[in-house]
């Protein structure tokens, strides 16, 4: 299947801009962006883009690189490397191109549970590290060590979230419901997505009592992930809970005000059931597939991505919408695999 004319240009758009990023993490760098081009030239059997692909890659493992972060540092890209072994984009044995990255990782990780105050700041900002030591802790069974490296965050974001409702009990500031919800969905994927990932109830508790107080409001992504929870555990009261903040959400639903990336988000969440979400799906993409000009479609994806976000990049550009638009196009089978994290 080849692309379309307007699909082809967003494509040559990041190839020529691929070269021109200085970062190399997986968010807004080098590393995402190669993830993108593998998806894209093994979805058009595309050589060319295969080989742009393996070579940002290569950039984005030899880059320095201090951070251990997931978004914009090693974490992220090792686990890009991790998902491209996995499935077979790439022959390589992860030990011989990332040990001393992940070293580096494991090691900062290790002496922040000696800290009393940096380990929460850490994962207050970096609890998406997760995604990274659940991949490599499936990838190979000598990496088990890292389940106790798992233990630790999760239980450190547990203590997060309780802090994060104590202080909205006695604060009703915006900021911190924004801070909490934001968190909260984040250990809520990771639930999701992650197999080694030690979820607590007690989280899901303390958002159905903020909830039901109406101290934050409906989240699609929330209800979405606690409705899996909900049936897994057969919890009546929560899968209530989980089904009002998917329909109230929902109603409030305005693709004008959405950026890019939330578009894009709901979006695939939505396609897991898209019998049950046809009017919604049909909203939300309305000015991006329907067939509309090219200048009309490079314009509404520019201006969704905002001024204040790496227009190329993963986590709110243009590589996420074409990873989207692989998954829309794609059989069901290669869908479960492509990640929006």
């Amino acid at each position: 299947m080849l692309a379309g004319t307007n699909i082809s240009k967003l494509i040559d758009y990041l190839l020529l801009n691929a070269y021109s990023v200085n970062s190399s993490g997986l968010y807004n760098g080098k590393a995402g962006i190669s993830l993108c081009f593998f998806e894209i030239a093994r979805f058009l059997q595309d050589e060319y883009i295969e080989e742009q692909a393996f070579e940002l890659l290569q950039e984005s493992l030899l880059t320095k690189n201090e951070d251990i972060g997931f978004e914009n540092g090693l974490s992220g890209i090792g686990y890009v490397l991790l998902y491209l072994i996995q499935n077979k984009f790439v022959e390589a044995d992860f030990e011989d191109l990332f040990d001393s990255q992940q070293r580096k990782i494991e090691g900062y990780i290790k002496r922040l549970k000696t800290t009393e105050t940096d380990k929460e700041k850490f994962v207050r900002h970096n609890i998406k590290v997760i995604f990274f030591l659940d991949s490599l802790l499936s990838y190979d069974g000598k990496y088990q060590h890292t389940a106790s490296l798992l233990t630790f965050l999760a239980d450190t974001a547990l203590r997060l979230l309780e802090e994060y409702a104590s202080t909205i009990d006695k604060k009703q500031k915006i900021y911190l419901k924004t801070e909490y919800v934001a968190f909260f969905e984040t250990y809520l994927k990771a639930a999701a997505v992650c197999r080694n990932f030690p979820f607590s109830s007690d989280a899901s508790d303390i958002y159905m009592r903020l909830f039901t107080q109406n101290k934050v409001v409906s989240n699609f992504t929330i209800g979405y992930y606690l409705e899996n929870i909900a049936t897994s555990k057969i919890d009546i009261r929560l899968k209530e809970v989980a089904g009002r903040n998917r329909i109230f959400a929902l109603e409030n639903l305005y693709s004008e005000t959405m950026s890019l990336a939330q578009r894009v988000d709901l979006l695939y969440l939505l396609r897991q059931d898209e019998d049950l979400y046809k009017e919604q799906i049909k909203l939300l993409e309305k000015d991006l597939f329907d067939g509309i000009p090219q200048s009309v479609l490079e314009r509404n994806v520019l201006s969704a991505t905002g001024t204040d976000c790496f227009v190329a990049g993963y986590q709110s550009g243009i590589a996420r919408f074409l990873l989207y638009w692989i998954y829309r196009n794609a059989d069901k089978v290669k869908r479960k695999r492509i990640p929006f994290l």
